[in-house]
């Protein structure tokens, strides 16, 4: 479903999405972001006791340099989200993705055009509160994807890749893998449940056991200029993030060639908001 308004109760789907982009400079104008999902592209309600078990690729070009707006973002089950709460939402799908992706920073906001990939949502825009919602497929960056501007991150993350706005997430899991092995110009932030933090958050009893791999110039000539990779979050900026009761269990293992900052991490790879409340943190992954 493309897009929806009222609530989504028992909605599930067993199919394959295979979306193939060919959208060129100067073609047209985008005036809102894309979004691709394997359920819900855009939920306007509550969503409850959802599933998708089909595999989710995309590639091709997304060429949006003349553009108004225009974020890609791919997820298991859904899109673009309202300020609503979502319960029992599960992916157990893979998502691959082989993206040439170009963009330049968004004409309407300080936050540039990212490339976006969500094991169950793509990111949260509005307030919400998210109980239950569990990701096993594995989410696969190929080498065919390159994020060909020095201002765009390439975020991806297990339950969700981006959070602009507060958050609850509450008895969420991932137990999917994480693989990037593209290229990424300016940066990749990965994160076994939320890759991106950039706003305020409360994470409670959540655990990843998935496995992040980053083989990005192991061979050939790609690579990527900064990488953040966290069991919990790739990066946490601006607000406050309270976390109770969190574990990773997943291996974060770095094969790769990054340029410039490399910022490892068993829980979160960079954190530098104003103030944090964590208790009951454990990481028995390792770092290789």
């Amino acid at each position: 479903v493309a897009h929806k308004d009222g609530a989504t109760t028992d909605c599930h789907n067993y199919a394959p999405v295979n979306v193939t982009l060919n959208l060129e400079q100067g073609s047209f104008t985008m005036v809102g972001s894309f979004y691709i999902s394997g359920l819900l592209g855009y939920a306007g309600n509550t969503a409850t006791d959802c599933t998708n078990e089909g595999t989710v690729t995309v590639s091709g070009d997304y060429d949006l340099y003349n553009s108004r707006y225009g974020h890609l973002l791919i997820s298991g089950c859904i899109g673009r989200r309202a300020s609503k709460t979502y319960t029992n939402v599960d992916n157990k799908g893979d998502i691959v993705v082989n993206v040439h992706y170009t963009s330049k920073a968004n004409k309407h906001s300080s936050d540039p055009n990212h490339l976006i990939v969500g094991g169950v949502f793509s990111g949260f825009g509005g307030e919400v509160a998210v109980t239950g919602c569990d990701n096993s497929g594995d989410i696969i960056i190929g080498e065919g994807t390159i994020v060909d501007n020095a201002d765009v991150f390439l975020c991806a993350g297990g339950v969700s890749a981006t959070s602009a706005a507060s958050v609850d997430l509450v008895n969420c899991h991932n137990t999917g893998n994480i693989t990037m092995n593209g290229t990424a110009k300016h940066g990749a932030i990965l994160g076994g449940v939320l890759a991106r933090y950039v706003s305020t958050a409360v994470v409670e009893n959540c655990s990843n056991s998935g496995n992040i791999l980053v083989t990005t110039g192991k061979e050939g000539t790609s690579y990527v200029k900064s990488l953040y990779v966290g069991g919990l979050s790739g990066s946490q900026s601006s607000k406050a993030v309270t976390v109770t009761n969190f574990l990773n269990s997943g291996t974060i293992t770095y094969q790769g060639k990054v340029t410039d900052t490399c910022r490892l991490g068993g829980v979160v790879g960079s954190q530098t908001q104003s103030a944090a409340a964590w208790t009951g943190i454990v990481n028995t992954g390792n770092i290789v």
